[in-house]
């Protein structure tokens, strides 16, 4: 039988520090979002816009969940996508078509978002 020497570590495992990392990057997630919403609060079309593409971005990819690695903090694409979202609310007129009926490929965030 194996001794594991983690077992008598005080030190968070590498699970638990990457769960509470998830955690702590959905908070600023959804801070970034009530923050939106605050910002949005006086113009009830523009936040109705906001609200829509919230809906649909969250349905149709996971764009706005915690994105693991690539070199930087799990938040900051889904905090852009928040921003871009905000300003795409903002020009709602100009939209083509009803954002639900947009698609997307789920693949990197500029182009989905494109």
């Amino acid at each position: 039988m194996k001794l594991d020497l983690g077992a008598f570590s005080n030190e968070p495992s590498n699970e638990t520090r990457g769960r509470r990392k998830r955690e702590q990057d959905a908070v600023r997630i959804d801070a970034a979002i009530k923050t939106a919403l605050d910002e949005l609060a006086d113009d009830e079309e523009r936040l109705s816009a906001f609200l829509r593409l919230l809906a649909c971005v969250r349905k149709l990819t996971p764009l706005l969940k915690p994105t693991p690695g690539h070199g930087r903090a799990g938040w900051v694409a889904p905090v852009f996508l928040i921003n871009r979202l905000k300003n795409l609310a903002a020009r709602q007129s100009h939209w083509i078509r009803p954002c639900e009926t947009w698609r997307s490929d789920g693949s990197n965030l500029r182009p989905a978002f494109r």
